[in-house]
């Protein structure tokens, strides 16, 4: 009897002892297991953020190149067009250039001048893209004349801007030339109207003399324009007569002369080169122009098509 009980002392015994080993041992693999899941959870988060880290990199690197190639194709139109920066002068500050006399006085017989110079006359331009398609319209309508005599006056006449359906884009702005002994100034000052409210021009412009003769070296000039303290001063240089030419408008034959500019504008740091071609015809003034890149290829041009 005493032995059963002593062993049934450590039988109870042993069985607390294997529950509290078998507790442990519970617990022990409850936490492995929890630290294996805890691992797994790691690890999947780890691939995920890897994931989420490649796919931000790739990301990047795409958005980089497409920055990239798109800097380079800026910078290729920028060049095409003729921008140029200049580091060293990065400013609103444009200095007017010197203007040299090169035309030879007029002799010989007095010729109408190169600019219409009859009351009421109306010139319309068709401004044209890089491949002739018409983007717009323009016009000149002469609103006053100061008659001296045919040889010295004023001409005042309105611009209108138009789209390519006709219909006004911008306020109609007023100019005014001087015919002074024949010879046709442009005067950058004389610009007025809501368009330049607020703007100033300073310096001479070209100036279109009565007696052009092919191969002829004209006057240079320099015009610079105010915006509320940003100056842009345009120069025009190698002033030439190239050729005389017909040009056809609506149906006439009109005998123009050609005369090439090389120009160059600055603003800001950035130089702008180019060259301008344009057709004078007498009693009448612009009939066609053209407006090169300073690689000599057609950017814009504009023709008259309709006097009235």
């Amino acid at each position: 009897m005493k032995k059963l009980a002593i062993f049934l002392i450590l039988l109870t015994a042993t069985v607390s002892v294997n529950a509290q080993i078998l507790d442990r041992i519970g617990r022990n693999a409850s936490r492995a297991i929890e630290r294996k899941i805890e691992d797994k959870i790691v690890e999947k988060a780890s691939k995920e953020i890897e994931k989420e880290i490649d796919s931000a990199f790739a990301e990047s690197e795409r958005e980089r190149e497409k920055a990239a190639k798109e800097l380079e194709e800026a910078a290729k139109e920028i060049e095409e067009s003729g921008v140029e920066f200049d580091g060293e002068n990065n400013t609103t500050e444009a200095q007017t250039p010197t203007i040299q006399k090169k035309r030879k006085p007029c002799t010989g017989p007095q010729l109408a001048p190169f600019f219409a110079h009859k009351n009421g006359t109306g010139l319309l331009y068709a401004d044209k893209d890089n491949k002739g398609k018409i983007t717009s319209y323009h016009s000149h309508k002469i609103t006053n004349i100061n008659f001296i005599d045919e040889q010295n006056l004023t001409v005042t006449y309105l611009v209108n801007t138009m789209d390519d359906k006709k219909q006004p884009v911008l306020d109609p702005m007023e100019i005014s030339i001087k015919v002074i002994n024949g010879e046709v100034f442009f005067d950058p000052s004389s610009m007025g109207g809501a368009l330049t409210e607020g703007v100033s021009f300073s310096g001479e412009g070209p100036v279109i003399p009565s007696c052009m003769e092919v191969g002829e070296d004209l006057d240079d000039y320099a015009m610079t324009v105010n915006i509320s303290g940003l100056k842009t001063t345009t120069k025009g240089t190698n002033i030439k007569v190239t050729a005389k030419e017909n040009i056809n408008v609506d149906g006439e034959e009109i005998e123009c002369y050609k005369v090439e500019t090389s120009v160059e504008s600055k603003v800001m740091g950035m130089t702008v080169r180019g060259t301008y071609i344009n057709w004078y015809a007498r009693s009448i003034g612009l009939v066609k122009t053209e407006n090169l890149d300073k690689k000599g290829k057609l950017s814009s041009s504009s023709i008259l098509i309709d006097i009235n």
